[in-house]
């Protein structure tokens, strides 16, 4: 018989393979601190809890989904020490490292930005979304800002000259600093861009997730092994279809899926167009899980919507029934239609 690992990161490690399929439950396995706790023992085999200690801002993300993701992961780790001679894994907690930064992405001493900054440059609810770009595009970025808007995606775009001000320089890193992710518009002469190059670099460095768009030229240096989405800036209609490819890679990457829910749903309770329910609905189904009040949510603001089609409808209630919600009642809409391009 083998022993249980003395290092609780093998453990770990093959419950990452085991979780595959679950985005968030892998997420967590990631960025945990792991150790061996409340041990007893019992005929000579001690039997533990394998606690999954995580940094304040994702166990805030996932406070929510903690008592689902701990039974989802109990049995796997029961089932791989089961044989163990000397150790089991009875029991899988997740909880708080209070030791962990503030920021975890961060580096030692991360900038600060305060309650009121954030305020101030990020609209409340939207995903935060820092585009950098040549300032020769800014009328087309300007355009591609105003219609992420309307899937309440927060662009920031720094409209600047080649040396910015102080005070230029200051919003802009307080925008790096807490923005959910970057885009990183790939035109002729971006490479080249000095205030470019560090706003890619200082994403890098924080580990948000940062996305290069091709439109001129392949991504160089680090950015070069991510895969690029494909976009250009010539016409409105190029520039939603890059807006709904942007949001659908921030909804099925880990880093940003739970920044880009809230969005998701607002879009879905304020708009009146059959695509606009079925984007958002077909995303929501490649999902392995969601919180129950998102569901909810969904499902009220469908029943208050006239000539609801019948067919989302019932993709609605099968996603409800895939994650044993029942409905609730949600607040009553406004009569605004971000979605109108």
């Amino acid at each position: 018989m083998s022993k249980l690992p003395e290092d609780p990161k093998r453990i770990v490690q093959l419950l990452e393979r085991a979780c595959k399929d679950h985005d968030l439950a892998r997420y967590v396995l990631t960025e945990s601190k792991a150790l061996y706790v409340d041990a007893y023992s019992d005929y000579g085999i001690d039997y533990y809890t394998l606690s999954l200690e995580v940094p304040f801002e994702l166990f805030n993300e996932i406070e929510g989904e903690v008592e689902n993701l701990q039974a989802f992961l109990t049995p796997k780790a029961e089932k791989f020490t089961k044989d163990c001679s000397d150790g089991r894994i009875t029991n899988v907690s997740i909880s708080l490292d209070l030791e962990a930064p503030l920021d975890w992405r961060s580096s030692a001493n991360p900038k600060a930005v305060s309650a009121s900054d954030a305020e101030r440059i990020w609209k409340q609810g939207y995903f935060r979304l820092f585009i950098s770009h040549e300032s020769v595009h800014r009328e087309k970025i300007s355009t591609l800002k105003t219609s992420l808007a309307k899937r309440f995606v927060d662009g920031f775009v720094a409209h600047r000259d080649i040396q910015p001000s102080l005070e230029w320089q200051k919003e802009i890193s307080l925008a790096l600093a807490s923005c959910h992710a970057i885009v990183a518009i790939h035109t002729d002469n971006f490479c080249n861009s000095v205030w470019c190059m560090q706003e890619v670099g200082w994403g890098l460095g924080r580990g948000v997730l940062v996305q290069p768009i091709k439109v001129d030229i392949d991504p160089k240096g680090f950015l070069a092994s991510t895969q690029a989405l494909i976009g250009s800036l010539d016409s409105d209609a190029s520039i939603r279809e890059l807006r709904d490819h942007l949001i659908s890679t921030f909804f099925r990457n880990h880093q940003t899926r739970r920044q880009m829910l809230e969005p998701l749903i607002l879009s879905f309770e304020h708009t009146i167009h059959e695509q606009a329910f079925k984007e958002v609905v077909e995303l929501l189904e490649k999902a392995p899980d969601l919180p129950g009040e998102v569901l909810r949510r969904l499902q009220a603001s469908s029943k208050k919507k006239e000539s609801f089609p019948k067919e989302l409808e019932l993709r609605i209630n099968a996603l409800l029934a895939r994650h044993n919600v029942s409905l609730s009642q949600s607040a009553p809409m406004d009569e605004y239609d971000p979605f109108a391009d």
